[in-house]
Order: structure tokens, then C-alpha cells, then sequence
């Protein structure tokens, strides 16, 4: 899955503090600091 912010996948993003969300990613360049999931894409299906 992507994440909805960066769109880079979830394995891209460090482990986050909780057990549902993912922190900051990890790939050079990208600002995005948290893992956001595109519920929206999943609502439309």
C-alpha cells in the first residue's frame, strides 16, 4: 500500500511509535514525517 501523502509504500516509512500508523520516510529527499493511508482510494472501490 501507499502512502497517501508521498504516495512511496509503507515499507519506505520507519516504524511509528503506535501499532497502526508508521513514522517518517525513509527515502532521501522525501519530507513527508508520517504514514498516511489513502482511505479515500479505499472508499471508491
Amino acid at each position: 500500500m501507499n502512502c497517501g501523502r508521498c504516495h512511496h509504500s509503507d515499507e519506505a516509512h520507519e516504524e511509528g511509535p503506535s501499532m497502526t500508523g508508521s513514522g517518517r520516510c525513509s527515502l532521501p529527499g522525501c519530507t513527508c514525517r508520517v504514514f498516511e493511508e489513502p482511505f479515500a482510494a479505499l472508499d471508491e472501490m
